[in-house]
């Protein structure tokens, strides 16, 4: 197992989002599975260029007294006319860039106003609706000194970069945590993408940063549930919910391990920690129909979901630290694709048969990351949601 510290982690998706990743916000995703703009790691150096270039620039702005603070008020709608709000508003976006060429006076909420929210709303991790909320207008009003020192902090550990696979051949999988978004690529270019749900941010459920190698998939897996989780939530449920969802009574963790019935008093030598429980495979399987493993320490892995309907949501911290996937089989298809599985047969194993592990023929380094600031290549700033609050 191979690890690498945060820090080196942070920055190695600096460099490679910076280098060309354009992306819509986190928000706009919860109702359209469209792919963001394709990245590539090949222009570090105008990357690092780039994001230097948009500290001096919001420098100046923090330098020059930053941009007016939105007043509290009431919600404000597209036609609305509200000269407290919009008028500020106009020239709070006019100073980022949003509004463009469009006045930065007026007191009715317009059409190009309303435009120029949504982009801010698009490229702060923020639901994109147009609307001038609290969530919307405490965004707006983090002052551009703070604005500074969160590209900082991006800028501050450059130097601890690691080098990514680019050469012939070289495939990788890349999770930045705060995006809620996976990446794949071959030979330094993004062939997949999609959303996930990672870690809640309490009870020590953050998805861990790390990297290590996918070495094989399951399908149809059990769900062998940590200790913790079983005395907390499983174990309450009672015997007769636990039966009816497929949990078994069991040994130890292994496929072949002997089950118990599932009464009240082996129930109990669950909690006790003297038996263990798990979830047989099947649709309502808390891991789904199949799971990506890259064995390592923090037990986490990258799997299915029946809980499709967290994909709609804007910030998806949901988890207890694994990475669940939006779109399971188009991903099993991309990691056995070299073996010769499409997406029909990764489905097909999916939802008929029995337990299956497929072992990789080439292990696939998988990076666990956390960049809640970066730059496209026009220079604008997306700050994601800073979900386990490391850059304040």
């Amino acid at each position: 197992m191979s690890l690498l510290p945060v820090p080196r982690l942070l920055l190695t998706l600096s460099l490679i989002a910076l280098a060309g990743w354009g992306a819509p916000s986190i928000a706009q995703e919860s109702t359209s599975s469209s792919s963001h703009p394709g990245m590539s790691a090949d222009s570090l150096v105008a990357a690092h260029a780039r994001l230097q270039e948009v500290l001096a620039r919001y420098q100046r702005l923090a330098d020059g007294g930053g941009w007016p603070t939105i007043p509290d008020g009431p919600l404000v709608e597209p036609g609305d006319t509200l000269a407290a709000q919009v008028e500020p508003l106009r020239q709070r976006l006019a100073a980022t860039g949003e509004l463009g060429s469009a006045a930065d006076t007026g007191a009715v909420y317009d059409d190009a106003l309303a435009g120029a929210l949504a982009r801010f709303q698009g490229r702060h991790g923020l639901v994109v609706d147009s609307l001038l909320g609290g969530n919307t207008r405490a965004a707006l009003n983090r002052s551009a000194s703070e604005r500074v020192r969160q590209i900082e902090q991006a800028l501050a550990r450059w130097a601890e970069l690691p080098v990514f696979p680019t050469g012939p051949g070289s495939r990788y999988v890349l999770v930045n945590v705060p995006e809620f978004r996976v990446r794949a690529f071959e030979e330094g270019r993004e062939a997949l993408q999609m959303k996930v749900v990672v870690g809640a941010d309490y009870d020590e459920r953050a998805t861990p940063l790390f990297h290590d190698e996918m070495e094989h998939v399951v399908f149809r897996p059990y769900w062998n549930i940590p200790p913790s989780i079983a005395t907390e939530e499983v174990v309450p449920k009672g015997t007769a919910e636990l039966e009816a969802e497929g949990y078994e009574i069991i040994s130890h963790y292994a496929a072949d391990a002997e089950v118990y019935p599932m009464t009240a008093q082996n129930l109990q030598r669950v909690a006790n920690g003297s038996l263990r429980i798990r979830q047989g495979p099947g649709p309502d399987n808390a891991l789904g129909l199949v799971k990506y493993i890259f064995p390592n320490q923090h037990a986490v892995y990258l799997h299915d979901t029946p809980s499709d309907h967290l994909f709609a949501e804007a910030e998806r911290a949901f988890s207890h630290g694994c990475i669940r996937l939006e779109r399971p089989a188009d991903f099993g298809a991309w990691v056995l694709g070299p073996q010769g599985w499409d997406t029909a047969r990764v489905q097909g194993a999916m939802t008929t048969g029995d337990r299956q592990k497929v072992v990789l023929n080439e292990t696939i380094p998988v990076y666990i990351i956390y960049l809640p600031v970066w730059a496209d290549a026009d220079g604008h700033v997306y700050f994601a949601a800073d979900v386990y609050d490391e850059i304040g």
